[in-house]
């Protein structure tokens, strides 16, 4: 089967109602809009202690205060006050969600002890990454005017070793992860791969459920790392709605998405660490910080707030590539599986499984990277219609009543 004319760079338009009912709208309003309220309420707040961490000099006053002698140790000793300083707001907006939010939805079952774990962890994976990434940018900073290339370079080859270590050292930091118990479904899955043209390294299972009743399915990892790794909450359901997912996560690397995604994420940060350079050679800017170049350690607070910021400003574009590639990736499930009605039903479940708001007002869904589930199911029934000479693409006959079935 070929795919015809379904484009994944042209928006599936379809309205909400016609594949789900207005109580399932509904929840998927209520439950997402409050954290959109909160995310907004935390950046502000992270932003504006940021300002005031900048404003007020407080880099240097840490360095001073604790005597750190030699700029790698100032340095590492700012990025602790930076992650401590987080410590004063960001876990109480972590502790909403878990122990409020998502259990008045049904969705959290993590503890208090594991909650603190998490949080312990990630402050200390922040710090030693953060670290590791900022010491040879700022020895570039120090030794050569081109710092802003090289460490552009620095940061793009960072971006694929955490790409290729992620499944194998950072992931099992968070979770457990075990070889697939089942060999009827892990050969379901291979065999799902074979079609796909892909070789796994393996099917693996996370303890996603120590933390939520949330389901999802990925792939990770580059070459002989990559495998297929599911949720321990989505083994319940049908093999052949999991195999939907997997032939979607499967997609992705078929159509090489990290690897075409690499280049522009290497444009925009190359782009974002020209502007940095720019910033950096305005005297105003360095007389503001107290420093006399880019390569102070006090320096290092301004980076992490406005290096983001200017990142920032490719969002919309990049959501629009993640869009169009998630579309090819849902085309390849359909190519692969040849089951329209699966596939629907998948992403019917997905969405009511992880509460999804399945009509998001325009300006969330230009910034979101996938496209809202109404209109993946709409381009389902056109992919089927296309081989019904009695059917349209978006006939009722294919819509809600199949993706149940």
């Amino acid at each position: 089967m070929t795919q015809g004319r379904l484009s994944p760079w042209v928006r599936f338009r379809t309205d909400a109602g016609e594949w789900f009912d207005a109580d399932e709208i509904r929840r998927g309003r209520e439950y997402v809009r409050p954290l959109g309220f909160m995310r907004a309420a935390q950046w502000a707040i992270g932003a504006s202690v940021a300002l005031a961490f900048v404003e007020g000099r407080r880099a240097e006053d840490v360095i001073d205060g604790l005597g750190a002698r030699g700029w790698i140790v100032q340095l590492v000793v700012v990025v602790a006050a930076i992650e401590l300083t987080g410590l004063v707001f960001r876990p109480w907006f972590s502790a909403w969600r878990v122990f409020v939010h998502d259990r008045r939805w049904d969705l959290s079952t993590q503890g208090a002890q594991g909650w603190a774990a998490d949080q312990v962890k990630g402050v200390l994976l922040d710090l030693a990454l953060t670290s590791a990434l900022m010491i040879p940018l700022y020895a570039l900073m120090r030794t050569t005017d081109r710092w802003w290339v090289w460490g552009w370079l620095v940061f793009t080859a960072f971006a694929v070793l955490f790409g290729f270590l992620f499944p194998v050292v950072f992931a099992p930091i968070f979770n457990k992860f075990e070889r697939l118990a089942d060999p009827d479904l892990e050969a379901r899955i291979t065999r799902v791969a074979d079609r796909a043209g892909l070789k796994i390294e393996g099917v693996y299972v996370a303890n996603a459920s120590v933390r939520s009743r949330a389901t999802n399915a990925y792939v990770a990892g580059l070459g002989s790392t990559r495998r297929v790794v599911l949720f321990d909450t989505i083994l319940a359901w049908p093999p052949a709605l999991l195999e939907q997912v997997v032939a979607h996560e499967l997609g992705h690397w078929r159509h090489g998405h990290l690897a075409r995604q690499l280049p522009l994420l290497a444009v925009v940060q190359f782009a974002a660490f020209g502007a940095m350079a720019w910033v950096f050679s305005a005297s105003a800017v360095l007389d503001w910080i107290g420093v006399a170049g880019p390569g102070d350690p006090r320096t290092l607070p301004f980076f992490l707030l406005v290096y983001p910021a200017i990142l920032g400003g490719a969002t919309l574009v990049l959501a629009w590539l993640s869009r169009a590639y998630e579309r090819q990736a849902d085309l390849h499930a359909l190519s692969v599986l040849d089951d329209p009605a699966a596939f629907q039903a998948a992403f019917r479940r997905l969405a009511a499984d992880n509460v999804v708001d399945v009509d998001p007002p325009w300006w969330q869904r230009i910034r979101h990277g996938h496209p809202p589930v109404p209109e993946r199911m709409a381009m389902a029934a056109a992919w089927e219609a296309r081989d019904e000479p009695d059917a349209e693409p978006g006939d009722g006959t294919s819509r809600r009543g199949r993706a149940g079935r």
